[in-house]
């Protein structure tokens, strides 16, 4: 595991699968976990990860926070989408790096569909995002 000491985790969530797995890449990396916009904003982290649901069009939350990050917020960012498998990275990773950051990975994480129809995230899924995001933070401590 990288041990990154600036690094923040932040989420984008309607339905709640975006926030679980957020949470649980957080818990894991010890790290801060705040939804979109965060309550106290990310100041001189090394990466940010950020979590969304990428079942539809990017939200204006999201949106507006991507485009108010820095250099001085964040060097870099690894973006996460839950979705049914077709989540589209071009608009969020392009608000992101017109803000200056580089985007250095994308990971679309697939939630089958629950007994109620909700998106329901296995241990499988956020073991694979949790292995994505220490694989991508060992590139940058190396």
């Amino acid at each position: 595991m990288a041990i990154l000491t600036r690094m923040q985790v932040l989420y984008d969530s309607k339905i709640g699968t975006a926030q679980e797995l957020a949470q649980q890449i957080g818990k894991y990396f010890k790290c801060k976990c705040d939804q979109v916009p965060p309550a106290y904003p990310c100041e001189n982290q090394k990466i940010i990860v950020i979590v969304f649901e990428g079942y539809a069009k990017m939200t204006k939350p999201l949106y507006d926070f991507c485009r108010s990050l820095s250099t001085k917020r964040s060097q870099t960012a690894c973006l996460v989408a839950v979705s049914n498998g077709d989540a589209d990275f071009g608009e969020v990773k392009s608000v992101v790096e017109g803000a200056g950051l580089k985007v250095v990975a994308t990971k679309d994480i697939v939630a089958k569909k629950g007994m109620i129809g909700k998106p329901k995230l296995t241990d499988a899924d956020i073991q694979a995002a949790i292995s994505f995001v220490d694989a991508t933070t060992d590139k940058l401590i190396s």
